[in-house]
């Protein structure tokens, strides 16, 4: 018989509207009654800041970002044996995640998520990762003997990281503002000796973008190609970053209006490491 595991849930929300009550209804109940699901809210406008009935906690921070938030969640004292990432806009019940983190735990996994919506044998997580042109690319999509497919990295929309991995690493690195800090994150992990996989037995949907629907198209091309930046030059080099930035600004469909946006500092101000503005 497996062992139920807790698990905490923070959802980080900016702006999320309609789309946070529906992801939170479609958690529901889950079954250990340690498993607790905290809001954590990333600068929203007033009129969308969560209120203070939903959830087990919510917490009000400045807009610091998608892993930043989460490690202010567990600053702010959010304990359990796995720490759950999930996106407003993904649908998955907490009777499932409970059963994928006592599934991984029996397992030997790390870090793992579910079957995203998508028909692809990588189940919507990331089997390669970007590299420097002149290195050649991995690729990890192992079949595990326990039914997990190893993947060198989950996608962040749907994450479980067991507690001690998430201390060892000491949580998401909080130069991520938007994107790749799941990457990253995972990368770490494989790299202390966690093992990073998907359940194809859990499935999870996954709607795309719900925070960032109504800005600019340059800043979402922008914000991927700092995302990517970071991660380049925190592995591989100065070098692989800037080429790999000048690829994607070239590439994209408003050079110009997105290199004007790589100027901008998105947290420009704020002070880090992240941290509760109030509870």
């Amino acid at each position: 018989m497996m062992t139920e595991k807790s698990v905490g849930v923070v959802v980080v929300t900016h702006n999320s509207g309609d789309q946070l009550r529906e992801t939170l209804q479609h958690l529901g109940e889950g079954n250990n009654p340690r498993t607790r699901v905290w809001i954590v809210d990333s600068g929203s406008t007033p009129s969308a800041v969560p209120p203070a009935d939903i959830g087990d906690r919510v917490i009000a921070c400045a807009n610091y970002g998608y892993g930043s938030s989460v490690n202010v969640a567990v600053r702010e004292g959010l304990d359990a044996d796995w720490i759950a990432v999930i996106n407003p806009d993904s649908r998955i019940a907490l009777t499932e995640l409970e059963r994928l983190a006592s599934i991984a735990s029996e397992s030997g996994v790390n870090v793992t998520s579910a079957q995203l919506d998508v028909k692809d044998e990588s189940g919507g997580h990331f089997s390669s990762l970007p590299t420097p042109p002149w290195k050649r690319r991995e690729r990890v999509l192992r079949p595990m003997e326990n039914g997990f497919i190893e993947v060198l990295s989950v996608q962040g929309a749907v994450m479980l990281i067991d507690r001690e991995t998430f201390h060892q690493i000491d949580g998401f690195d909080e130069d991520f503002f938007l994107y790749f800090e799941e990457v990253d994150l995972c990368v770490r992990a494989r790299q202390n000796g966690s093992a990073v996989a998907y359940f194809p037995g859990v499935s999870a949907t996954h709607l795309g973008e719900s925070s960032s629907m109504e800005v600019q198209p340059a800043w979402r091309a922008a914000e991927r190609a700092r995302g990517k930046y970071i991660y380049m030059k925190k592995h591989y080099g100065r070098i692989s970053a800037i080429l790999s930035a000048l690829k994607d600004v070239i590439a994209s469909d408003a050079p110009l209006s997105v290199a004007r946006h790589l100027t901008r500092d998105p947290r420009k101000g704020l002070p880090m490491p992240a941290r509760a503005r109030s509870n």
